[in-house]
């Protein structure tokens, strides 16, 4: 291996450290420096007598080494006539670097002609080896270093100074490439491919968030993979909490930052053995997107609980919502099942395929068996869903499945389809019923003017029933203002009864046209069924207009139907004409601070046959605040009806009768600390009615109570039960919350107890118990808190609707 020297040493170091001075060989002061872009790190002189002083690189600049452009270069100034100069020859020896050949002496006087600067290395040539202890000759026209080119700067450089022969570096030994840094005591290069680090080496990732330590590394500069004997490490990429750490007995580090172990073992605590750690056959960490571990063995201290064939762990958020994944079983009991155990075992590592296996063991039940997968094209065309289970019972009733299908498939960028397939033969515990079956069908094709949609679907519920039904609909823009819809849906049915079989099929059309203009919109609908069972009504046809009335002080919304209506059921047929109009909501102040809102709505029919009829609807809320603390609301609604409630027509305007009723409801609120509020309504029938009441408070910031129930007034009456609800912490990095039922009529005791205990352990996982009293079941499950699905909810909080309401709304 060629050990470079000369005009090569001065570039490459000022590449690291920025720009050096050159010192003349006996002299005090140096000449004019080379001016480079600076680095982080001071500039040593570098002369015959003195050598540059050691300094550690961890934080050199990479990129600097690569973003050189070899073609590129400023023009230099004009020079003097030159003289011949002297031949001069090239320094060898360890540490030197190999300079540019001298130029010949020039017998003319005429100018030279402009540099150009030539590349040192090629991106596939060996490292350059850099000297702290290194000597410079006079300045000759600079190379540049080429792209992805590797050099090894260390206090002393021993070997041949050609690049095929090898080399050895010693002392503070820094490899330096685009993939990251490498250090080490002592470096040795092969020659041909292979750079072998001993003494303490470590391996710095050019993010700076993955540090990687090992007894030796081998880094192969033609593939830029480090190979890493007993390695260890630990990253926070992908990781919200703290460090991934991981070891391994073989660690390979490939230039994209993929990383593969040996026979490895993964944690997010500090203290694996006191919390808990993963062994692996084998570990693939694809930072940001995925670590997949093979054969994988679950540690809760030095105690196996839990082996898995494949461990999918996403490390970013958004592949967590597609992918959940469970690290180790749920464990409960409950009285329907008795003891059992749930799992899930990941697989896939790709967008394309993906998904979890479900192993489901009930001691009483028995085992239940499922796949689900995600699967899709790679240009996005299609995408499927395939989701099967299957359940063996253990008491002889037989085997049951489950299966659900979709698929969305994208022809062309205006056609795209949607398909289904599901079978339902599990219902749950102890539910026995015929297995259902549905398949569905659409395929779209829309323009900018129109949407074209065909639909297809087959529903039978074992060999009692079955239906097919086809639809087409049609949706046209006839202009800006103007639309048109055609909806044609048939629908063949079969139901057969005590081996009875009775077909029925029915035929629908429906036309919607739309109409807008400035100051007034229309519709006209065409809506009829034809089938052997009548039901409902039929439109043929109906026009809605809705003028735009504005909005005043009392704001006003009117809209008038004309129309023709037949009945089928009644074999009855009128025309019909309503308008409806409503006042409102008018806002007033009265009595300086309290707040008035009413409503108020008419509506008028009448029909053919002569029939009219009438309702009115009004609403009127008063909103007083007493002072900083408390406030009223009373709000009172009305209903009137004039004509019959349901005539002409049994299934159109069917009105409600007359009826008013009025609510109240006091609050009582302190800050953030307390909220009590109480409520009553009445229906003024002379009957006494009950006080809801509902207690909200926080004893402390991590803290809140609820109390609710009623109480009825009355002779033998009192409280009902009132339900409480409480979340506190319980000791150190635990959470207690609990739920009960107060029974005030069997002396207080407690009834549907249902408690939520989660306690988080060494900061890196988290331990879940509920138990649920009227279901007599238990439940155990764990959650590693580093990794993005420790966002998903656990206990009252994770409920749609919370349970913890802050109003109280009024019935």
């Amino acid at each position: 291996m060629k050990v470079p020297s000369g005009a090569a040493l001065l570039l490459t170091a000022t590449l690291l450290f920025g720009s050096i001075t050159p010192c003349a060989a006996g002299a005090d002061n140096a000449p004019t420096p080379i001016t480079i872009a600076q680095h982080a790190l001071d500039t040593p002189c570098i002369s015959e007598r003195s050598n540059a002083p050691n300094r550690e690189v961890a934080d050199t600049n990479i990129d600097a080494l690569n973003s050189v452009n070899p073609t590129t270069t400023s023009s230099p100034t004009p020079s003097a006539t030159p003289s011949s100069p002297p031949i001069t020859t090239p320094l060898r020896g360890p540490g030197a670097l190999l300079a540019t050949p001298p130029p010949t002496p020039i017998p003319s006087v005429t100018a030279p002609p402009l540099p150009t600067p030539t590349p040192l290395v090629t991106a596939t040539a060996g490292p350059i080896f850099l000297s702290r202890q290194g000597r410079t000759t006079t300045a000759q026209p600079a190379p540049t270093l080429a792209p992805n080119a590797i050099a090894i700067l260390a206090d002393e450089v021993l070997g041949s100074e050609h690049l095929d022969q090898p080399g050895d570096a010693v002392g503070h030994v820094h490899i330096i490439s685009n993939d990251g840094v490498i250090t080490a005591d002592r470096a040795h290069y092969d020659g041909q491919r292979y750079i072998t680090l001993t003494g303490h080496p470590t391996l710095v990732n050019p993010t700076h968030d993955t540090t990687l330590e090992a007894s030796r590394i081998l880094f192969d500069t033609t593939t830029r993979r480090a190979i890493l004997t007993d390695g260890h490490g630990a990253t926070n990429r992908g990781v919200e909490q703290g460090l991934l750490h991981y070891s391994a007995q073989t660690l390979t580090v490939q230039h994209t930052g993929e990383i593969i172990g040996e026979h490895a073992t993964l944690s997010t605590c500090e203290n694996p053995r006191g919390g808990y750690h993963i062994a692996a056959r084998r570990l693939d960490i694809l930072p940001g997107k995925h670590l997949v571990a093979r054969g994988a063995l679950l540690y809760l201290g030095g105690i196996a609980v839990f082996f898995l064939p494949t461990l999918v762990i996403p490390l970013d958020r958004r592949l967590t919502e597609r992918h959940p994944v469970i690290f180790a079983p749920e464990i409960g009991y409950d009285q329907a099942d008795g003891p059992y155990v749930k799992a899930r075992f990941g697989f896939g590592t790709t967008n394309t395929y993906y998904g979890y296996y479900r192993l489901e063991d009930y001691s009483r039940r028995g085992l239940g068996i499922g796949y689900v997968a995600f699967i899709g094209s790679r240009d996005g065309h299609r995408q499927t869903h395939i989701d099967f289970y299957h359940f063996q019972a253990h008491d002889g009733t037989g085997v049951t499945d489950n299966l659900n299908v979709t698929d969305h498939e994208t022809f062309s960028k205006r056609t795209t389809g949607d398909f289904s397939a599901t079978y339902t033969g599990d219902y749950g515990p102890y539910i026995s019923l015929p297995p259902s079956e549905t398949l569905s069908g659409t395929v779209t094709h829309t323009t900018t003017k129109s949407s074209l949609t065909t639909s297809f679907s087959k529903t039978s519920v074992g060999s009692e029933q079955s239906t097919i039904t086809t639809a087409i609909e049609d949706r046209y823009a006839l202009s800006a203002n103007v639309s048109q819809a055609l909806n044609v849906s048939y629908t063949d049915s079969r139901n057969n009864y005590n081996g009875v079989t009775t077909p029925i099929s029915s035929l629908h059309l429906n036309t919607l046209t739309s109409a807008t203009t400035k100051s007034v919109d229309y519709q006209l609908t065409v809506d009829q069924t034809d089938s052997p069972i009548p039901s409902g009504y039929n439109k043929v046809p109906e026009l809605v207009v809705h003028p735009h009335t504005g909005h005043g002080v009392i704001p006003i919304d009117t809209q008038l139907t004309l129309g023709m209506y037949t009945e089928p059921s009644d074999v009855r047929s009128t025309s019909r004409a309503a308008i409806n109009t409503t006042f409102g909501p008018a806002l007033f102040k009265v009595f300086r601070t309290s707040d008035l809102s009413a409503t108020f709505g008419v509506s008028q029919y009448a029909y053919g046959t002569g029939d009219l009829k009438a309702q009115t609807l009004q609403n009127i809320n008063l909103t007083t605040p007493i002072n900083r603390h408390i406030s009223n609301i009373i709000s009172y609604q009305e209903q009137n009806l004039a004509g019959p409630q349901s005539a002409p027509f049994s299934t159109l305007d069917v009105l409600g009768g007359a009826a008013h009723t009025a609510q109240e409801l006091l609050r009582i609120a302190n800050g953030g600390v307390y909220t009590l509020t109480l409520s009553t309504s009445t229906a003024f029938d002379h009957t006494s009615q009950p006080i809801s009441y509902q207690l909200s408070s926080h004893p402390s910031p991590r803290s809140t109570l609820i109390l609710g129930g009623s109480y009825v007034p009355g002779s033998g009456q009192d409280f009902t039960s009132t339900n409480l609800q409480l979340a506190t912490p319980f000791g150190r990095n635990q959470e207690l919350e609990f739920t009960t039922n107060i029974d005030w009529q069997n002396h207080g005791r407690l009834e549907d107890k249902n408690v939520y205990l989660r306690r988080i352990i060494g900061n890196c996982y988290d331990i879940r118990l509920s138990y649920n009293q009227d279901l007599k079941s238990v439940n155990i499950s764990l959650d590693l808190l580093a990794f993005p699905s420790h966002s998903a909810n656990f206990g009252f909080a994770s409920q749609q609707q919370a349970v913890f309401p802050q109003s109280f709304v009024l019935p």
